[in-house]
C-alpha cells in the first residue's frame, strides 16, 4: 500500500504544479493584468442544472451544522421520502422514495462515486459529509442526468475541493474539535487559500474516532431471547445470531400404558431406570399397567424437544458489541480562476475501519469460527473540473469532469481476510448549457463514460473478476411559455460487462452456471409540465420512464455472503430494471412561509430483489436474485415557516411527513405480500432560533409501526414505533477578525430504544442510545 499511496500522490502533485506551470506561462507572456474576481458564496452554481424540473432538495451548510453523523445515510434522513439502510452504527446509506443501493446514485460534486457498498450494504461509502458545504437531493428523476444507477434519485454531496471563486480573504478556514459522549470524538479543518487575483487552494482534513455505542437496553431486540417464539424459527434464529438445537425424545402420547414396575421402582437408582423404561405399549399381567393419560392414537415414535438457546457471541446489556470507528480523511485541491471560469484539480484520500456489530462468520473458508468482522476501506480520488463560461457564442457554459479512483475494500474475519476487493474506477462527464433560443428555450447536453475493474480476494469471496463500462449521451431541453414551463430529457446509455476470473470452483450455484458477458442498452425519458399560477406557487406533473442495467452481484454472485448471512445467488439471465413513473407536486412560498406537497407513483418492471430457494447449505440460507412487477405510491409534505421577531430574534418553523406503501401482484416464497425493509410513515417537526449571538434548535421525529411487513421472518412480527428527539445549543463569540462558535448538541434525548424497519440488522443493533457533543468551532 505504500508504494500505491506515494505513486498517486504524486501524480497528483504532478498534475498540480503542471497546471501551474502552465498557467504562469500565460501570465508571463501578458502584459495587462485582470483585475481581481471577487465571487459571493451564494453565486456558486447548483450541479443540477437550475431549469431542470425534477423534484429537489438541498441541504446547506448551516443545517449541516447541526448534525454530527459520520454516515451519509444518517446525514440526510431528515429529508421527507430520504431515510437510511443503517447496516449498524457506522455504515448507512440512503434511502430515497423506498428504494437505495443501486438505485440511489451517490456523487462528489456531479461525478458518481462508483464505490462497491452497492453490493453489499456493510462496506463503507467513501464520502466524509463533515466538510461538505452543501448536499443536493434528486428524488426521481435523475436517470436523464446520471443514469440507471439513479433511478430511484441522487445524492449529490458539494464541497470546495476544487476552489470556484476568488474570496476578499485571502486566507481562510475552519477548525472545530468535538467531544462526544456516546458518540465519536471528531476533528476536522479547513483552509483556503488564494493570492487574490486567479490562483486558489485549497486543504482539508477530518479524524473521527469511537470504541463502542451505549444503547438503553440489550442490543439484541427482546423476541430475539424468546425461546417458545424462536424454536420453530431457524431464520429467524440466524438474524439474531442464536441457535437453538433440536432433540429427538421419546414421545409418551406414543404410548398406551405406564409401567407399573417402573412406578413401583424408579427411586431405586441401582436399577438405572430412565424415562424409556416408563412407558409401554403393553397391558401387562392381570392389566398391572395404567392407562396413559397423555396418549394420543397414531402419535409418532419420537417428537422433537429443543435444547438450550445460545449466543454465538455473547451481547453485554447496554451496549452494541463490535461497534467501534475510526475515518480519516484528507483533501488537497487548487485552481486557476479568470473570467472564462475555472479549471483545478484534487486529490481525496479517505481511510475507515470500523466493526459491525454482532456478525459471526457461519461455515467460513476462513476457518475462525464465530470471530467478529471489521470493515476497512481505503480510496484515493483524483479529479479534474474544468467549467467554460460563454467559451462561444450560442453557449453559456461547458463543464468538463475527469474522475479517477482507486478503492480497496476489506471485509475480516478476526485477523483474516475473508473477502475483499480492489476497484479501479475512470469516469468523464461532459456538458454544456446552451443560451436561450426564441428566449424561451434553454437546454443541457451531455455525454458522460465509466469504467469500472473489479478483482475479488479474499478466502470468502463471492463474486467474479470483472470489468464494467458504461457510456451514453443525455439531452434535457426546458421551454418557457409563462405562466406554463415545459421541459423533456432523455438519455440513450450502454452498460457492458466482461468476466474475468469466475471462481468456479467455489460454488455449483446458479450465479456460477449462468454467468456470461452481458450488455444493456438503455432509454430514460422524463416529461415535465410546471404552472405557475402567481410567481409564489407552482403546481408540477412528471413523467420518468427509467432503466437500469444489473449490478454485478444480481448478475453473478455465486458464493456465502457473509455481511447477509446468506448464500448469495446471481442470475446472468435476468433483464433490464424498467420503472414508469407519474408524479404530482404542488408548493407556494409567501410572507415567510414555503409549502409543498407531493405524490407518487412507480410501476417496476423486472424489479430484482433476493428470493427464497427453500434451501439451507452450511447453516446459511440460500438467496437467488429474481425479479417481479412492483408498485411504489407514497406522499411527502414539507411546511414551513420564518418568523422574525423584534425582541426574540429569527424563528424557523418546520414540519414534514411522508408515507410509502408497496404492492406486489402476488405474494412471493418466503416474503408474503411485501418485500423486506420498507420504511416506516413518519411525521416530525424542528424549530430553529438565532437570537444575537445565540442559537439553537429542538427537533422531533415519530417512526410510525410498519403495518406492511415481509414475511421474511414473519409478517405479524413488526418493530414497535419510537420518538427521537434532538436538541441543540450554540454561542457564537466574534474574536478579532474571526468568530468562535461553542455549542453542545445531544441526540435521541429520550434515551428511546430505536429500532428502524428499513435496517438489515434491526434485530441485533438499534440506533444509539442518547448521544451528545459539546465542540468548539473557530472561522477565520
Amino acid at each position: 500500500m505504500q508504494l500505491f499511496d506515494s505513486k498517486y500522490f504524486s501524480l497528483s502533485f504532478f498534475a498540480f504544479f503542471s497546471a501551474c506551470y502552465c498557467y504562469g506561462q500565460e501570465n508571463v507572456e501578458s502584459t495587462q493584468q485582470l483585475a481581481p474576481i471577487f465571487v459571493e458564496a451564494e453565486a456558486v452554481k447548483n450541479a443540477v442544472p437550475d431549469h431542470y424540473l425534477n423534484t429537489q432538495y438541498r441541504i446547506n451548510q448551516a443545517q449541516l451544522s447541526n448534525n454530527h453523523s459520520t454516515t451519509l445515510g444518517a446525514v440526510v434522513e431528515k429529508v421527507s421520502g430520504v431515510q437510511s439502510s443503517a447496516f449498524g452504527p457506522n455504515s448507512s446509506r440512503p434511502i430515497i422514495r423506498g428504494l437505495s443501493s443501486q438505485r440511489v446514485a451517490v456523487l462528489a460534486n456531479n461525478m458518481p462515486i462508483n464505490d462497491l457498498a452497492v453490493v453489499s450494504g456493510n462496506l463503507a461509502t467513501s464520502i466524509n459529509p463533515l466538510n461538505a458545504t452543501g448536499i443536493e437531493i434528486s428524488k426521481g428523476g435523475a436517470a436523464v442526468l446520471y443514469g440507471g444507477r439513479s433511478l430511484g434519485g441522487a445524492i449529490n454531496i458539494l464541497d470546495d475541493a476544487i476552489p470556484k471563486q476568488i474570496s476578499q480573504n485571502k486566507i481562510s478556514g475552519e477548525v472545530s474539535l468535538n467531544k462526544g459522549f456516546n458518540a465519536p470524538n471528531q476533528g476536522a479543518f479547513k483552509l483556503n487559500i488564494n493570492n487574490g487575483e486567479h490562483w486558489a487552494f485549497y486543504l482539508d482534513g477530518a479524524m473521527s474516532k469511537i470504541s463502542s455505542i451505549k444503547v438503553p437496553h440489550f442490543s439484541k431486540a427482546g423476541v430475539c431471547y424468546d425461546k417458545a417464539y424462536l424454536q420453530s424459527r431457524t431464520d429467524l434464529q440466524r438474524q439474531c445470531q442464536v441457535s437453538i438445537p433440536v432433540l429427538s425424545s421419546l414421545n409418551p402420547a406414543y404410548f398406551k400404558y405406564i409401567s407399573q414396575y417402573y412406578l413401583d421402582n424408579y427411586q431405586d437408582k441401582s436399577l438405572g431406570l430412565t424415562e424409556e423404561d416408563k412407558y409401554t405399549n403393553r397391558r401387562g399381567f392381570m392389566g398391572g399397567n395404567p392407562e396413559n393419560p397423555l396418549y394420543v392414537p397414531n402419535s409418532p415414535y419420537y417428537m422433537e424437544k429443543f435444547g438450550d438457546l445460545k449466543e454465538y457471541h455473547s451481547y453485554p446489556k447496554g451496549r452494541i458489541p463490535n461497534s467501534h470507528s475510526a475515518t480519516r480523511t484528507f483533501t488537497l485541491g487548487s485552481s486557476y480562476i479568470d473570467h472564462f471560469g475555472y479549471t483545478g484539480v484534487s486529490w481525496h484520500y479517505f481511510d475507515t475501519d470500523y466493526g459491525v456489530p454482532g456478525f459471526a462468520y457461519l461455515a467460513s473458508q476462513a476457518n475462525e469460527g464465530y470471530a467478529p468482522v471489521t470493515v476497512k476501506n481505503q480510496t484515493h480520488r483524483l479529479n479534474w473540473d474544468t467549467h467554460w463560461v460563454m467559451p462561444i457564442k450560442g453557449i453559456e457554459s461547458v463543464d468538463f469532469q475527469v474522475n479517477y479512483q482507486h478503492a480497496k475494500d476489506q471485509e475480516f474475519l478476526g485477523a483474516v481476510m475473508s473477502n475483499g476487493f480492489l476497484s479501479d474506477n475512470y469516469a468523464y462527464r461532459l456538458s454544456a448549457i446552451h443560451a436561450p433560443l426564441f428566449e424561451r428555450l434553454i437546454g443541457t447536453v451531455g455525454t458522460d463514460f465509466s469504467y469500472q475493474k473489479v478483482s475479488a480476494k479474499g478466502q470468502d469471496s463471492y463474486l467474479p473478476d470483472l470489468k464494467r463500462k458504461a457510456y451514453s449521451i443525455f439531452a434535457i431541453e426546458t421551454l418557457d411559455l409563462a405562466p406554463f414551463t415545459l421541459e423533456v430529457g432523455h438519455r440513450i446509455g450502454k452498460v457492458r460487462y466482461q468476466l474475468g476470473e469466475l471462481h468456479r470452483e467455489r460454488s455449483q450455484s446458479v450465479g456460477a452456471y449462468y454467468a456470461k458477458d452481458r450488455h444493456f442498452s438503455l432509454q430514460n425519458t422524463h416529461f415535465a409540465f410546471q404552472f405557475n399560477p402567481s410567481e409564489s406557487s407552482y403546481i408540477k406533473l412528471q413523467r420518468t420512464f427509467a432503466e437500469r442495467a444489473l449490478e454485478m452481484n444480481e448478475l453473478y454472485a455465486n458464493n456465502n455472503h457473509y455481511a447477509l448471512l446468506i448464500e448469495e445467488n446471481g442470475d446472468a439471465r435476468l433483464q433490464k430494471e424498467k420503472s414508469h413513473t407519474w408524479e404530482i407536486s404542488a408548493g407556494i412560498e409567501q410572507n415567510g412561509f414555503n409549502g409543498a406537497v407531493s405524490w407518487y407513483r412507480n410501476h417496476f418492471d423486472h424489479f430484482t430483489y433476493l428470493g427464497y430457494t427453500s434451501l439451507v447449505r452450511n447453516g446459511l440460507m440460500v438467496k437467488q436474485w429474481r425479479q417481479t412487477p412492483l408498485i411504489l405510491t407514497g406522499w411527502e409534505v414539507d411546511l414551513s415557516y420564518q418568523l422574525e421577531t423584534s425582541h426574540w430574534g429569527v424563528w424557523n418553523w418546520h414540519l414534514f411527513y411522508d408515507h410509502i406503501k408497496q404492492k406486489l401482484p402476488q405474494r412471493l416464497t418466503g416474503l408474503g405480500n411485501y418485500l423486506p425493509n420498507l420504511p416506516s410513515s413518519r411525521f416530525g417537526g424542528d424549530v430553529n432560533i438565532e437570537y444575537k449571538n445565540w442559537r439553537a434548535f429542538l427537533a422531533a421525529t415519530h417512526y410510525k409501526t410498519q403495518k406492511y411487513v415481509s414475511n421474511e421472518v414473519d409478517e405479524k412480527l413488526v418493530n414497535p414505533s419510537f420518538t427521537l428527539v434532538d436538541m441543540g445549543i450554540s454561542y457564537v463569540y466574534p474574536w478579532k477578525q474571526s468568530e468562535m462558535e461553542i455549542y453542545f448538541h445531544i441526540n435521541n434525548l429520550t434515551n428511546r430504544e430505536a429500532r428502524s424497519n428499513t435496517s438489515p440488522l434491526k434485530f441485533l443493533a438499534p440506533q444509539a442510545g442518547r448521544n451528545a457533543v459539546f465542540g468548539i468551532k473557530v472561522n477565520f
